[in-house]
């Protein structure tokens, strides 16, 4: 994760925004954490992992959103 504010954002867009395909970019606002970017096409596993904490390497992510849309 790299960490850059809004000005150095501003100055360098293409740099960043390649960089991002890679890993996360926090963008500062006065000396504050303030947007994060992201690649789009991210992993579903790795977005789960992000807001849930670890997961078994072995869990389908597809079946756990249809048991969820089931229990709708």
């Amino acid at each position: 994760m790299t960490l850059i504010t809004m000005t150095e954002l501003k100055n360098d867009l293409k740099k960043y925004t390649d960089l991002a395909k890679f890993e996360d970019i926090i963008i500062t606002k006065q000396g504050k954490p303030h947007v994060k970017l992201v690649n789009v096409s991210r992993n579903k596993t790795d977005i789960l992992n992000e807001l849930a904490g670890s997961l078994p390497s072995d869990i389908d992510v597809e079946k756990i959103l249809e048991q969820r849309l089931l229990e709708l």
